[in-house]
């Protein structure tokens, strides 16, 4: 079925089959007054017409009983009736009968016997089919009625012919025939049929005046009626109000009229009316639709502009409002929609600064500085020009989120964000990539040297300023990539600037620029840090340890356990080139419980043998976060038999400062199992001595920076002194790694270092080496060792 979408067809539909429908009703309800109407005139004109009908007949029969009459008074009709002139009697009925136009003509003796006859000769002599009617005639001096004579019915009279007294009886009738029906027709504007029933019962037609396709179907309709009842009958039969009567008083039922009236040609007197109706019905059907369409468009133009103005709308074209409309809801709805366009203009406004620009900061963010760097690109590659591209990443910024809290972090950036349009030029894009790192973009001049620019942005961005009512440094790692040297397009230029960054970052640089072998190393890790993950499996790994001497003794008392990797392609690989990459993926928790699995169980061992020593054993920031490592190293101690305070575990200063608040977390509940904690690298993190009081640190590890020229610079050998005597005011144990020569050894025993660890007093060794050194029963210049 067609569906009707626009609002001006469904109006005009509505309306139109609104009006139609109460057109059709008042079409049917004139059509079926009319019908009654017809029907009641029908009725009327039936009734009048069988009063006509009757009176037709009783005229006829007055008719039949002068012309009687006069024939029985003349003398010489007498004469020959009481001579049995036969001949004069025919002679003086067949004049009579002409006269009179009269179908039948008969005289009857007294009793019943046909004297003459105009029908029939042979009638002579035969008595009257109905002798009744001499019998009503003599008891009323005449009788008139309605009956068959042969194979006609005839409407008759019955008179007697006196002489004084009666001596015979006249018989005259009118044949009952279709001319007959024709002329009562005439006088009653009605069809009229006579049907006779037959001696066998059935009934035959007589005279109509109805076509002769309908005498059939009234003929089957009068069989079925006639003779069940007397008096007149209406009837309804095919289309025409009928009245069925008896004509016959002596044979009653056996001859009827049928008298009709067509209903079609009642109701044909309303056609004109109908007519009229439906042209009226036409044109207003016409009229309606074209008002309908008038209306709807007056409705619907003003709703498709809105629709226009919508669309115009969802295409981002904020600049035209809806006009005004006299129509009062639409005028509603077009202030609705302008309230809208409004409304949205502002919220896409907003959400265009928010899409691209950093809310924390105001600068630009990422979206829209790859924007302009790929319509740079393009600028730059049409007009043959060069321009920079700089990531700019703040170093310990997470450690200011994590000491002075994330609210500080947030002013450092604000602060960042506030000076680095103040160090660049106008034509220089700034941007904010998310989180702590920033984007710059620098058209390249003549005199725009690193040397010379870079300088001067890092004098200004690096200056001290005031966050939490403390002094906050900062300091920035920088990537950085060129166009078209780098890259021709802005992802090509941002991965090149963030290699860069990470080179920089890695190797503490202040900034690198990028270069392709960065991006083969960064290849090489990549494949590297695939290998390790399989490394454990495979057994590459192996644990060495170094001996911890204590110095006022010169006993050895402990070994820190150090992991070794031999590749089975790439041979020996140092730890500080795998360990970094183990740390930023989960890697490193399998490495550690690797680590702790094994040199607790060759700790074991040793203390099995008689060996007293203790364990020191490196924690990474993951192992710190790993909510199973208490449950690991529990474990293994209890099945190796070990005391908890035998094995100590080296913390990182960087990784406890990671996140400060789960750190502390974990390292009490490891101390609290009576585990001991050392903090590695001492004096190379950021941690703040508040912090490191409130830990239930065993024991500072003096990085290996500050030994080895401690001999030789008097600033190294104050940063020892002081962090010893600091130690132990706080009651813990120091301990020097990366002692080298006899001269650092002696002096750290001077200054009261408590242990000390290095190359002078052994290098890493593996295990069944370290216990052949430890009972003396080889040199330590014979024995396999392995650069550290």
């Amino acid at each position: 079925m067609m569906r009707l979408k626009s609002l001006t067809s469904r109006m005009v539909v509505f309306y139109s089959l609104l009006l139609a429908a109460a057109l059709i009703i008042v079409f049917i309800l004139v059509t079926n007054s009319g019908y009654k109407i017809a029907r009641q005139q029908n009725n009327q004109e039936l009734a009048t017409g069988e009063r006509v009908f009757r009176q037709s007949l009783i005229q006829n029969q007055q008719q039949l009983t002068l012309a009687a009459n006069v024939l029985a008074a003349d003398y010489g009709f007498r004469n020959a009736i009481t001579s049995n002139d036969l001949d004069t009697i025919l002679s003086a009925l067949n004049n009579h009968g002409r006269r009179i136009q009269a179908s039948l003509m008969m005289l009857a003796s007294l009793d019943g016997e046909m004297i003459a006859s105009t029908l029939d000769p042979s009638y002579q002599g035969q008595t009257l089919t109905a002798p009744e009617l001499i019998q009503k005639a003599e008891a009323a001096g005449f009788f008139t009625d309605i009956l068959r004579a042969g194979r006609n019915v005839y409407q008759i009279v019955v008179v007697p012919v006196l002489a004084p007294q009666p001596v015979a009886w006249i018989i005259l009738g009118f044949i009952i025939d279709n001319r007959l029906a024709l002329d009562l027709q005439a006088l009653t504007s009605l069809h009229i049929s006579f049907f006779a029933n037959n001696d066998d019962g059935s009934w035959s037609i007589l005279a109509s005046t109805l076509p002769q396709a309908l005498q059939e179907d009234m003929l089957s309709a009068v069989s079925a009626t006639a003779g069940r009842d007397t008096g007149i009958k209406p009837m309804e039969i095919d289309g025409y109000a009928s009245l069925l009567t008896p004509l016959s008083l002596i044979q009653n039922w056996k001859i009827v009229a049928l008298l009709q009236r067509s209903t079609v040609e009642a109701m044909q007197r309303f056609d004109p009316l109908r007519t009229t109706l439906l042209i009226l019905a036409l044109v207003s059907l016409g009229l309606t639709i074209l008002g309908s369409i008038f209306i709807a468009r007056n409705i619907t133009r003003p709703i498709n502009d809105l629709s226009l103005l919508a669309q115009k709308i969802k295409d981002g074209d904020y600049s035209q409002a809806a006009e005004a409309t006299d129509i009062r809801e639409i005028g509603t709805l077009a202030e609705s929609i302008n309230l809208m366009r409004e409304a949205i203009a502002t919220r896409e406004s907003e959400i265009r600064r928010l899409a691209y620009e950093d809310t924390l900061t105001g600068l630009p963010n990422r979206i829209m500085f790859n924007n302009e760097l790929n319509r740079m690109t393009r600028t730059a590659f049409e007009r043959g020009e060069r321009f920079r591209v700089l990531l700019l990443n703040l170093n310990r910024f997470k450690d200011i989120n994590d000491i002075l809290g994330h609210d500080a972090g947030d002013d450092v950036l604000r602060f960042v964000a506030k000076r680095l349009p103040g160090v660049l030029r106008e034509t220089d894009k700034v941007a904010c990539m998310g989180g702590d790192e920033f984007a710059v973009m620098l058209p390249m001049g003549s005199a725009d040297h690193l040397d010379i620019v870079m300088p001067r942005i890092l004098a200004n961005l690096e200056k001290p300023f005031m966050v939490a009512n403390q002094l906050v440094d900062i300091t920035f790692s920088i990537g950085i990539a060129n166009f078209p040297e780098h890259g021709m397009d802005a992802g090509s230029l941002i991965r090149c600037a963030d290699i860069a960054l990470n080179s920089a970052k890695r190797h503490r640089n202040v900034y690198e620029v990028y270069d392709s072998n960065l991006e083969a190393s960064r290849q090489e890790h990549l494949h590297l840090l695939g290998d390790l993950r399989s490394a454990v499996e495979n057994n590459e790994l192996c644990l060495y340890y170094q001996p911890k001497v204590q110095l006022s003794t010169g006993k050895t008392v402990a070994a820190e356990s150090l992991i070794r990797w031999r590749h089975p392609v790439r041979g020996y690989i140092a730890p500080n080139e795998f360990i970094p990459f183990a740390e930023h993926t989960g890697i490193i928790r399998m490495i550690s419980a690797w680590v702790i699995e094994n040199a607790l169980r060759q700790i074991g061992v040793w203390q099995a043998r008689g060996l007293q020593l203790g364990l020191s054993v490196n924690i990474s920031a993951r192992d710190l976060l790993n909510d199973k490592l208490p449950g690991m190293l529990e474990s293994q101690l209890r099945e190796n038999g070990l005391a908890p305070e035998s094995i100590c575990l080296e913390i990182t200063e960087s990784a406890l400062m990671e996140n400060p608040v789960n750190s502390q977390h974990t390292v009490l509940g490891l101390h609290g199992m009576g585990l001991e904690i050392s903090i590695d690298d001492y004096g190379t993190g950021y941690s703040s001595l508040s912090y490191v009081k409130n830990l239930p640190v065993d024991e500072l590890k003096i990085d290996r920076a500050f030994i080895m020229h401690m001999d030789e610079n008097e600033n190294d050998l104050a940063i020892v002194r002081s962090t010893i005597d600091l130690g132990h005011s706080l009651g813990l144990r120091v301990v020097a790694e990366g002692v080298e020569t006899e001269r650092q050894y002696n002096l750290l025993r001077s200054l009261g270092c408590d242990l000390a660890q290095g190359y002078y007093i052994a290098k890493p060794i593996i295990a069944d080496e370290f216990e052949a050194w430890l009972n003396g029963n080889k040199p330590i210049e014979s024995l396999r060792t392995l650069q550290a």
